[in-house]
C-alpha cells in the first residue's frame, strides 16, 4: 500500500514536470521573436514615401548623387529594409547596388537580387505609379561611440527605398 502512494506521489509529481516543461517550450518556440529595433528617422533625406499594407509605413529615397544620412550611437547594428519601385507591368526588379560610408572613411557595398513585388503593400500616394517590390535588407555593424552613416543607392535607374532600424547591441535580431 505504502509503495502504491509513493508510485501515485512520483507519477503526479513527473505528469507536472512534463506539464511545465511543454508549456514553457511552446512559449519559447512557438512564438514569433519579440525583438524590435527602434525606427531611425534620417538627419538628411532626399524624400518620404509612405506605403500602405495594415498600417502606415514610412521610407526614405536614395539617390546616387545625394546621400541619405543617419546619426547613431553604437554599438549596435542599423537594419536597412529596402523596397524598389515597379512599374505596373513588371514582376521584379533587377539587381541593385547599396552603398554605405561610415564616418566619412570606410566604405561598403552590398548588392541585392531582385525582389518581386510585395503581395501586401502599395503606395499610399496614388500619385506614385507602380508597386513596392518586397523587402531586401541589408545590415551595417555600428562600433562604440557617435557615428554619421551615409547611404546611397549603386548606379541603377530604379527608385529604391529604404527604412531604418536601429538595435543596440543586446537586442540585435540573428
Amino acid at each position: 500500500m505504502k509503495l502504491l502512494k509513493q508510485t501515485i506521489k512520483i507519477m503526479k509529481v513527473f505528469t507536472l514536470f512534463l506539464a511545465l516543461l511543454f508549456s514553457t517550450t511552446s512559449l519559447v518556440f512557438g512564438q514569433k521573436s519579440t525583438i524590435k529595433g527602434k525606427k531611425i528617422k534620417p538627419k538628411h533625406q532626399v524624400g518620404i514615401v509612405r506605403l500602405q499594407g495594415k498600417k502606415t509605413l514610412t521610407y526614405y529615397a536614395l539617390s546616387e548623387k545625394e546621400r541619405t544620412e543617419l546619426v547613431v550611437m553604437g554599438p549596435g547594428k542599423i537594419e536597412v529594409l529596402l523596397r524598389v519601385r515597379l512599374e505596373d507591368t513588371t514582376k521584379s526588379s533587377l539587381p541593385y547596388v547599396i552603398q554605405h560610408v561610415l564616418d566619412d572613411k570606410k566604405m561598403k557595398v552590398d548588392t541585392l537580387k531582385g525582389e518581386k513585388v510585395s503581395k501586401h503593400l502599395k503606395f499610399k500616394n496614388a500619385k506614385l505609379k507602380g508597386k513596392p517590390s518586397a523587402a531586401g535588407k541589408v545590415f551595417i555593424h555600428v562600433p562604440p561611440g557617435q557615428h554619421v552613416i551615409k547611404i546611397y543607392k549603386g548606379d541603377t535607374e530604379q527608385k529604391i527605398h529604404a527604412e531604418f532600424k536601429y538595435f543596440k547591441d543586446k537586442d540585435q535580431p540573428d
